[in-house]
């Protein structure tokens, strides 16, 4: 502990002596350097037509929500013209300034005033949206006051700088600060080493410059982070890179960047472990693009390229940002790392913006051979997996494909209607999705496997001030939803639920709707009945115990009519019928051929798609019994109790015990003596959602199932409703 001390007091007593030995560099003031700049900075506005689509609805939705982008279409379109503003800086006396792209992008009309006082028109001598830059021409004969580039490699971390722009329209504000950091990367473009400061930037000062001590730019300023203003992190492009952008732009009114033809990934401990390679450096080429440079020079996939032009790269966001730099036509010698030994490749550098590979990569995503290459490299690079069971053999092969037809707009503009039209008198709003599914699977082993599916979901709310009620539907074809009963059942919750009363947090006898059911389901399947869970020792559930209520017994069956789900799973292995639970025993986990290799078990065959096995197994065709009660014996039967129709904003708190806690949404209901009497406010729930299926506590189930959706997406479970006998509620919103 002593010796800790002395280090400390150490540290301490140098940090000062530093301060010390470099405070003559800290300005008494900014104003010289701040009046001499000033005349160098302008503020940018710029006019814009933009066309809107009304939103016939006086509530907004929820970022992400599917109504949110469904009725993005709705509502007559209407044009408006819409005013921005930036900053620039002078780098000519003839009026040639330097802003942000962003600033100016898609702009009618631009108009710069300068030292906060005379107004000009400008036209766009170039601009190049890959490093958001722009250059423009003030038309004008008037001769101005440029400034000068400094040189942004000797800038260090820690030196002051200083940002002046027009914040919010508060043209020819100063702030100053340090540099606190170089080389970010914040996932704007690809081509990224931004300076961070913390001189306060905000919305306005984009396209303006930012200074060191002796009044050269040394960064534009571009982005913050924060979305409400400035936190003291904001990022300005390097003066180094952008000069050699605004140059071109300025004679060429276009960019013309090195190109290599690559397409690289980092290189971790694992791949350097596996290629030998002293320590985790350079860019891996994940792809070559044919007769690229790279091609032409002998680069393939799978070379590690360490050095390009006698430039070390440490890191692989380096490589981009340095070949773009690099004059096209210009002969290069690159350093590749292949075989575990170094090779010197002398490539000639083309043009990108000219490229296949760049008029490819602006229309579409990833190639398939581009893909598959990338695949290829990762599987070389990657340790060996001794946890994998290898691929199915074609003896498991299995055609499911049927003819199948998607659906128009129109028809599923219809179900929306009719589901409003159920209604009347409240806000109103819903979606309706059909999809035809494919899956298509063939490995090595001769395995053609395939299944197709078609589905239906419509999804809806009514609202008022104080309440909202929403139902959802879910179906093989678009005919049998019944959306009439669905809009019915929306607006009869909303309506019911208006002016909700708080009660008391306690033990409350429950009856839940099929959404909430479905959401208790949701997490057993995810966090208990996934045999990854077992494996990593989260899991809860017993096998061949007596864990559940003797009532509950559900069935993974992707055969039974209606069912939603493909009927092979991910490796294209045909699914079987799954007992999960009979008569409150659990009897199965859900497996992927990993997890039943390791745990030297059958195979369930519930390997996800879209996820491999990475995820565990999941069920997706889960129906769970129905009992003989409808939802008025249900209620009738309670003496004090509350109605859920549906649960959100459910989160695990411990999976050992599946205590879960969340809140009630879209229609509650205090029940006393068999009736529905009031409204119930917000609740928070925390409960072991074992123990609320456990033994004696489920009193019934509703006798109607249908698919159920859940917070956490479209219904893949077949639920009825339940009527349990006990469900802790722990307090309100916040308790």
């Amino acid at each position: 502990m002593n010796k800790i001390k002395i280090i400390l007091v150490t540290l301490v007593l140098t940090f000062g002596l530093s301060i010390q030995s470099n405070s003559k560099t800290v300005p008494d003031s900014f104003a010289d350097l701040a009046e001499r700049l000033m005349p160098s900075v302008v503020n940018i506005s710029t006019t814009q037509t933009v066309v809107t689509n009304t939103n016939p609805f006086p509530f907004q939705f929820p970022p992400g929500s599917p109504f949110e982008d469904m009725f993005k279409e709705f509502g007559a379109p209407q044009e408006r013209k819409s005013a921005a503003l930036g900053s620039g800086f002078i780098i000519d006396e003839k009026g040639i300034v330097v802003t942000n792209n962003h600033v100016i992008q898609d702009a009618e009309d631009i108009v710069v005033r300068v030292n906060g006082a005379k107004e000009f028109k400008a036209k766009v001598l170039g601009a190049d949206p890959l490093m958001d830059i722009a250059v423009l021409q003030l038309e004008t004969d008037e001769k101005f006051t440029p400034v000068a580039f400094g040189d942004s490699d000797k800038a260090r971390i820690g030196d002051w700088v200083i940002a002046i722009g027009n914040p919010f329209g508060l043209g020819g504000t100063v702030t100053s600060g340090i540099i606190s950091a170089r080389n970010r990367s914040i996932g704007l473009s690809r081509y990224e080493d931004f300076i961070q400061t913390d001189a306060s930037i905000n919305s306005g000062n984009s396209g303006g410059p930012l200074f060191d001590m002796s009044g050269d730019v040394i960064g534009i300023n571009t982005a913050i982070l924060g979305r409400n203003g400035s936190i003291g992190i904001g990022f300005s492009i390097p003066s180094n890179s952008a000069k050699i952008i605004i140059d071109q732009l300025i004679e060429f009114g276009e960019t013309k960047r090195g190109w290599l033809g690559v397409r690289i990934q980092d290189v971790t401990q694992e791949i350097a472990d596996v290629e030998k390679l002293d320590k985790p450096r350079g860019a891996l080429v994940a792809s070559v693009a044919e007769n690229s440079p790279s091609d032409k020079a002998g680069i393939k996939a799978g070379d590690i390229i360490l050095e390009f032009n006698g430039v070390k790269i440490n890191q692989m966001k380096e490589l981009p940002t340095i070949v773009a730099k690099t004059k096209v036509g210009t002969t290069v010698k690159v350093k590749v790392w292949r075989n575990k030994k170094e090779l010197i490749k002398n490539v000639l550098l083309g043009r990108l913006e000219t490229s296949d590979d760049f008029k490819v990569s602006e229309k579409q995503s990833e190639s398939p051979k581009d893909f598959i290459d990338k695949a290829l490299v990762e599987a070389e690079n990657s340790p060996d997996d001794e946890g994998w069971p290898g691929m199915p053999d074609a003896e498991h092969s299995f055609d499911g494909h049927k003819g199948l037809k998607s659906r128009k707009p129109e028809e599923r503009a219809d179900k929306v209607q009719q589901f409003i039209e159920a209604g009347k008198d409240l806000n109103a709003a819903g979606y309706c999705s059909t999809s035809v599914d494919n899956y298509f699977v063939w490995n090595t082993n001769g395995l053609e496997s395939s299944d197709s599916t078609t589905s239906a979901f419509i999804d809806g709310i009514f609202r008022t001030d104080t309440s909202s009620g929403s139902s959802h539907r879910g179906a093989n074809s678009l005919e049998e939803i019944d959306s009439e009963a669905a809009g019915l059942e929306a607006f009869n919750l909303s309506h019911d639920s208006q002016n909700p009363e708080d009660i008391d947090p306690g033990k409350y006898e429950v009856v839940l709707g099929p959404e909430a059911v479905s959401t208790i389901l949701i997490f057993l399947g995810v966090y208990g009945f996934n045999a990854k869970s077992k494996i990593e020792g989260t899991s809860p559930i017993q096998l061949n115990s007596q864990q559940f209520d003797e009532k509950l017994t559900l069935i993974d069956d992707p055969f039974r009519d209606k069912s939603l789900g493909f009927k092979i799973d991910a490796s294209g292995s045909p699914k079987k019928t799954l007992e999960v639970v009979k008569d409150g025993v659990p009897k199965s986990f859900f497996h992927t051929r990993r997890t039943s290799k390791e745990l030297n078990e059958e195979n369930t065959f519930h390997e996800i798609f879209g996820w491999g096995d990475s995820f565990g197994g999941i069920g997706t065709n889960i129906y769970l019994n129905p009992g003989n009660s409808t939802k008025e014996e249900m209620i009738s039967e309670v003496k004090k109790g509350i109605y859920i129709n549906e649960f959100w904003y459910c989160r695990v708190l411990d999976p050992i015990t599946q205590v879960v806690t969340g809140l009630n949404r879209n229609g509650s209901f205090l029940i006393e003596n068999g009736k529905l009497t009031k409204p119930v406010g917000r609740l928070r729930f925390t409960q072991s959602f074992i123990s609320s299926l456990g033994v004696g506590n489920i009193i019934s189930i509703g006798s109607e199932s249908r698919f159920a959706d859940s917070e956490f997406g479209e219904g893949i479970l077949n639920v009825p409703m339940l009527h349990l006998k006990e469900f802790n509620f722990t307090g309100g919103v916040s308790g």
